[in-house]
């Protein structure tokens, strides 16, 4: 709602259309003045073209790309007058044409111009493949302007979720949301989950898979991740937080695991889920979306592995965040790491749909079982824990059905 995007090939097909329109009046012939304008048009679309070229060419979205941004801004209003000038088409086709591109230049002017704004945004370049898609942003002040928008007139609210606090605490999502503002008149309240996770859930702290930086990393996640596997015979969903780490975890299992019945959840497969599901015990590889909102209730996940404590990846909106606080340490605390715990929460949601699901979550951490072992339990549902293999065997053999392991 807040946010502008531009992305690199919306002007390169809005210049392409225009430099193929027919300027061909509908009712006179064709003078010095119709001329004028369509040139006038194809030169600016020319200069756009240039303009959009030196915007994506810079190496991140920093003040440096204010001059491209403006220019931008001045010569699609410039083209929005000119087009908007020219007679009516005698071609019905480019006629309806040219005022969808009247249309698409307004917008074009509208993001360049909220995005020029650079002192009250926060900017970054959105990349596919090391190539430049899209250069977006958020206004700076986004929670004063929710307090301003949402809150401030007194219209009574609630906000309601599995996830919006931090074992009970609600201080990051009233700061991100503007909801920290003392004339705000606020009630919080926090329910224990209707699961019983202390018989249902056995959270699997691993200590055999080193730090993620340490040689043989690799190898040892494998490892363990095969161990977990073969107890729950499948029924698994193991998270990752990098596309990279996934595909070499995948085909080292793959090539280990042979009948394994494996599918991988990637950025444009939409089948994988359902595919999953219908698999009985199958094992489904993950990044992404599958953290939150993916609903697989029964047998079929009995067991989810989280490869690395979801911290967030550093960006423009982080860098402007940890600028506000006077310490990395006092940011950690108050942002990254609040998010991270909720992420995790969320993240074990996907094991329990509905009252009778049983799961093993396992994080194949290290940080997890040492320095953010004591945050990590106080916002998880209390459950048995366990840093002992053996331990998952017995909840299968306790908690499943014969048939399940068939």
């Amino acid at each position: 709602m807040y946010g502008s995007e531009l992305t690199a090939d919306a002007i390169l097909a809005l210049t392409k259309a225009l430099l193929a329109l027919n300027f061909a009046p509908l009712t006179i012939p064709k003078t010095d003045d119709w001329k004028a304008i369509r040139d006038t048009v194809n030169n600016i679309s020319v200069k756009l073209y240039e303009a959009n070229k030196r915007l994506f060419s810079r190496s991140d979205a920093g003040e440096q790309c204010d001059k491209a941004l403006q220019n931008i801004r001045n010569l699609a209003d410039l083209l929005h007058q000119n087009l908007s000038a020219s007679h009516e088409f005698k071609v019905l086709r480019d006629e309806r044409l040219k005022h969808s591109l009247l249309w698409e230049i307004r917008r074009i002017s509208k993001a360049a111009s909220e995005l020029f704004d650079s002192g009250g945004m926060i900017r970054w370049f959105a990349s596919e493949n090391d190539t430049r898609t899209a250069i977006g942003g958020i206004p700076q002040n986004l929670n004063e302007r929710l307090y301003a928008d949402l809150w401030k007139r007194g219209i009574p609210a609630m906000l309601t979720s599995g996830t919006l606090s931090v074992g009970g605490d609600f201080t990051a999502l009233k700061q991100s949301l503007g909801l920290n503002d003392k004339n705000i008149r606020l009630m919080e309240v926090t329910h224990s989950s209707p699961f019983n996770y202390e018989e249902n859930c056995l959270l699997y702290l691993t200590k055999n898979v080193p730090d993620y930086r340490a040689s043989g990393y690799i190898e040892k996640l494998t490892d363990e991740i095969e161990a977990l596997v073969k107890a729950s015979n499948g029924h698994a969903a193991i998270l990752f937080t990098s596309y990279k780490s996934m595909r070499v975890v995948h085909g080292r299992l793959k090539r280990r695991m042979p009948d394994m019945k494996d599918f991988m959840l990637e950025r444009s497969t939409s089948t994988a889920i359902e595919r999953f599901k219908e698999s009985g015990n199958g094992v489904l590889f993950a990044c992404g979306s599958m953290w939150e909102g993916i609903d697989c209730p029964g047998e079929i996940l009995s067991l989810l592995v989280i490869v690395k404590i979801p911290f967030a990846q550093p960006n423009a909106i982080s860098k402007y965040e940890r600028s506000r606080y006077l310490s990395f340490g006092a940011y950690f605390d108050s942002v990254i790491m609040p998010d991270a715990l909720i992420k995790t929460r969320q993240a074990q949601g996907r094991g329990f749909r509905t009252e009778d699901d049983t799961c093993v979550v396992a994080i194949c951490d290290v940080r997890a079982s040492e320095i953010f072992r004591e945050p990590l339990l106080a916002a998880l549902p209390k459950c048995r824990v366990t840093n002992q293999i053996i331990d998952v065997l017995g909840f299968y053999e306790d908690k499943k059905p014969p048939e399940y392991f068939k």
